[in-house]
């Protein structure tokens, strides 16, 4: 008989708590607030460039008085970037690849705003809660050229 050393390898599964930018964190208190304190960071900056707040029938006349919509109008690259921050950390699953054409859709449409200086439109639940893109000013009358005037009914 002779003795030996073997290393024995095993399996160990553990909960990892992924933050909404992809860290990773152990502890789900801590995943939590980091979430929170990126999430206020990135709120912060982004509500300083909101140009008019208003609820969604107020600006549009149509639609709910419980969604708040942001106006704002990129200056420059950087408020763009802020702006696709915000709108990922809300909605993590467009990095999914079924996803990925919306979420490119969605960029060249608020880089198009970017050039053309125009407002964008950002869509947020009545407690800020959610995070969507409206659409931009010229892409609204846009859909409104299109419909035209309402044909007069004959009697």
């Amino acid at each position: 008989m002779k003795k030996i050393q073997k290393e024995i390898v095993r399996k160990e599964y553990v909960n990892v708590f992924v933050a909404n930018d992809g860290t990773e964190f152990t502890d789900e208190n801590e995943c939590k607030q980091y979430d929170e304190s990126a999430k206020g960071v990135l709120f912060a900056k982004h509500n300083a460039r909101i140009v008019k707040k208003s609820d969604e029938y107020s600006l549009f006349g149509f639609g709910s008085d419980e969604n708040v919509i942001d106006v704002v109008k990129f200056e420059n690259e950087s408020d763009l970037d802020l702006t696709l921050q915000c709108y990922l950390l809300e909605n993590p699953h467009l990095k999914n690849e079924e996803n990925k054409e919306r979420l490119q859709k969605t960029i060249s449409r608020m880089r198009k705003a970017l050039l053309e200086k125009d407002f964008v439109f950002i869509g947020r639940g009545y407690d800020e809660d959610g995070y969507w893109f409206e659409g931009t000013r010229n892409e609204h009358i846009a859909v409104l050229q299109r419909i035209g005037e309402p044909e007069e009914k004959s009697e």
